[in-house]
């Protein structure tokens, strides 16, 4: 009884060590063909990084950064907010007249001053009071 006792632990543990001599070789073989594997915050970093934004056309947005995004996928990676489409424009405005009323209902000096508000322009002109309802 001993003696097969003796036979099944040495039996059992070349077993053992053969499957673990050949995983690790295999494993070996698998890193040095792919390079080791990624730790989870690696793939996490490559999962964020690599959104699939379609660079087609460039579809211009401005963030509410003030930094001008090739398009809304490319202001989400960097985690920005799209402030309107289009070119970010010069955050100072010329101080020429030219009265616009805005989306929100308030009058604007001029386009650049309602744009830099983040607010679309309704009309040219002042806003009026029977006027302002409909924008809002």
């Amino acid at each position: 009884m001993k003696m097969k006792f003796h036979l099944f632990i040495s039996t059992a543990a070349m077993l053992f060590s053969a499957f673990s001599f050949s995983g690790s070789a295999a494993a070996a073989s698998i890193e040095e063909e792919y390079g080791p594997a990624p730790s989870t915050s690696e793939k996490l970093e490559h999962t964020r990084v690599n959104r699939n934004c379609s660079h087609g056309k460039k579809k211009h947005v401005c963030g509410k950064d003030g930094k001008t995004y090739r398009d809304k996928c490319e202001a989400s990676r960097a985690n920005v907010k799209v402030a309107y489409r289009g070119k970010c424009k010069s955050k100072h405005c010329s101080n020429v007249k030219k009265l616009v009323c805005g989306k929100d209902g308030k009058t604007y000096r001029n386009k650049c001053e309602a744009r830099r508000a983040n607010v679309k322009v309704a009309c040219r002109g002042r806003c009026k009071k029977g006027r302002n309802q409909l924008f809002k």
